[in-house]
C-alpha cells in the first residue's frame, strides 16, 4: 500500500521474473498490511475504515463488502470461507 494520504492507497501485482507492475487496484482508504489469496488466484484484502475486497486475477473487483466498523486486521481463508476481525473484536465471516 501507499502511505502517501494524497494518493490514498492501491494493490499492486508485480510480475516476478520482469518487476514490471502488472495491474494497480486503488482504495479510498489505507490498505491494510497482508493481503490473502486462494487457490484460484483470488486476492482479498481490507482497508483501515472497514472494506474487504476481493479482486481477480487480472485485478477486477469481484466484490466489496462494507463491514460498518474499522480494522486494521486482513482477511484470513479457511476452508472457503474468509474471516476478519473489526478494531471492536467481533469476528466477521463472508461466505464466498
Amino acid at each position: 500500500s501507499i502511505s502517501n494520504s494524497a494518493s490514498k492507497s492501491a494493490v499492486y501485482a508485480v510480475n516476478k521474473t520482469t518487476k514490471n507492475v502488472s495491474w494497480t487496484y486503488g482504495v479510498d482508504a489505507k490498505v491494510n498490511s497482508q493481503i490473502a489469496i486462494d487457490s484460484g488466484g483470488n486476492s482479498y484484502f481490507s482497508t483501515q475504515n472497514g472494506w474487504v475486497y476481493s479482486l481477480n486475477q487480472s485485478g477486477g473487483l469481484n466484490w466489496k463488502i462494507d463491514l460498518s466498523g474499522t480494522t486494521s486486521a486482513y482477511p484470513v481463508i479457511g476452508e472457503g470461507v474468509l474471516y476478519i476481525t473489526l478494531d471492536s473484536g467481533r469476528l466477521v465471516k463472508v461466505d464466498q
